[in-house]
């Protein structure tokens, strides 16, 4: 089951409008994924529900993932 919540990729392009400049600045880590800002964190289902985990890869300042888990909290259904 596919996490879809229109709040959450409002708050997406919310946050990566704010932080704009650091995101031009830092490619895609991979291939787009319908779920992520540029591949920085994934979203999968477990037995918990939906959960947020954040690439190995990605090199997000902390300010940046904060503001992800707090809107992915709010929107999430286990919340």
């Amino acid at each position: 089951m596919a996490f879809t919540s229109d709040e959450f990729k409002s708050k997406m392009e919310e946050i990566e409008h704010t932080y704009h400049e650091w995101f031009s600045k830092h490619p895609p880590i991979g291939n787009s994924n319908v779920n992520s800002i540029h591949d920085h964190y994934y979203i999968y289902m477990s037995t918990q529900g939906h959960q947020l985990r954040f690439n190995a890869s990605s090199d997000l300042p902390v300010e940046i993932r904060t503001l992800i888990k707090d809107a992915f909290s709010e929107v999430s259904p286990q919340s």
